[in-house]
């Protein structure tokens, strides 16, 4: 049950946290048009290692795609695109900037259904962050 700000904690809580207020963006290019457009692909995310990766491995299950994952440096996954090691890559970040996208490039739509739209909140990326 959410609590607002200010509001006391439930008996027995010890923490309570908001863990990730990040967005998601897809970047890819050629065909591509939608993350279904990425299975069998190559995909550079963090690693799993690390939140960010889980949560990127975590989408793609929800939307039933599976793709093959390139770990990247936070950073890394345009480079690895244009350097031809991935087909697309996965950014998660709180301040979403995708200048570092290679000519060419486009955002990739995730639909907002199913199991995607149980474990997601939706985010609408627009020139701001992406502006080409």
């Amino acid at each position: 049950m959410p609590l607002g700000a200010g509001a006391a904690a439930p008996p027995g809580a010890v923490a309570i946290a908001r863990l990730f207020d990040c967005e998601i963006a897809l970047v890819g290019s050629g065909a591509a048009r939608t993350i279904a457009d990425l299975a069998g692909k190559r995909v550079a995310a963090p690693a799993e290692s690390v939140e960010a990766g889980r949560i990127v491995r975590r989408l793609f299950s929800a939307a039933g795609v599976a793709a093959t994952f390139i770990d990247a440096a936070p950073g890394d996954g345009a480079t690895a695109m244009r350097a031809g090691h991935a087909d697309a890559y996965a950014k998660v970040s709180a301040a979403l900037d995708l200048s570092e996208a290679p000519a060419g490039a486009r955002l990739l739509a995730i639909p907002f259904r199913g199991a995607v739209r149980d474990q997601f909140l939706p985010a609408e990326l627009g020139k701001s962050s992406f502006p080409r």
